[in-house]
């Protein structure tokens, strides 16, 4: 009979156990999402995804269809 309450003190320990290390890692995906979420906010707000200005334009050539570096 001990060991039966021993292993079912195990096996307790083990299921609380487990979702202790489940609750955190819930809680470290929620962190990296808002950490995700304020960066692109951030990035937002600064304009960091406007093109640099030494970035040629490119033109259509009519004849062809390509386009090309405006000359």
């Amino acid at each position: 009979m001990p060991q039966l309450l021993f292993l079912a003190a195990i096996g307790a320990g083990a299921w609380l156990g487990t979702r202790w290390v489940h609750n955190r890692v819930r809680q470290f995906n929620r962190d990296v999402e808002n950490l995700k979420k304020a960066a692109r906010q951030q990035q937002g707000q600064t304009g960091a995804r406007r093109p640099p200005e030494d970035i040629a334009e490119l033109k259509q050539d009519p004849v062809t269809g390509v386009y090309r570096v405006e000359k």
